[in-house]
């Protein structure tokens, strides 16, 4: 599902990732705009967010030597679909 107004792009995504060595899939709903990113992600128990900003994602596309943009789409084909061939993990970021 994609919406579009006058410059954002906004686009939803859910996926189911069969994460290896774990008993249970983790699912991450995704909202995608031109220049940031939501995430929601869930064990079926707990849930999680992620909110991105502007600046955070605009920080971390230039780490990475990218345009907005193209990490923006980096990151939607990652979390957005299940790639072949990826190992995905999630680590507590000290804040269960």
């Amino acid at each position: 599902m994609e919406t579009t107004t006058r410059t954002t792009r906004r686009k939803h995504t859910c996926i189911k990732l069969e994460i290896p060595n774990s008993s249970a899939p983790i699912f991450v709903k995704g909202t995608w705009f031109n220049s940031h990113f939501d995430l929601s992600i869930s064990d079926g128990l707990n849930a999680w967010l992620c909110n991105t900003t502007e600046e955070e994602v605009s920080d971390r596309a230039t780490q990475w030597d990218q345009p907005v943009i193209e990490y923006n789409n980096l990151a939607e084909r990652y979390l957005g679909f299940q790639m072949p061939g990826s190992i995905y993990t999630f680590t507590d970021a000290g804040d269960a």
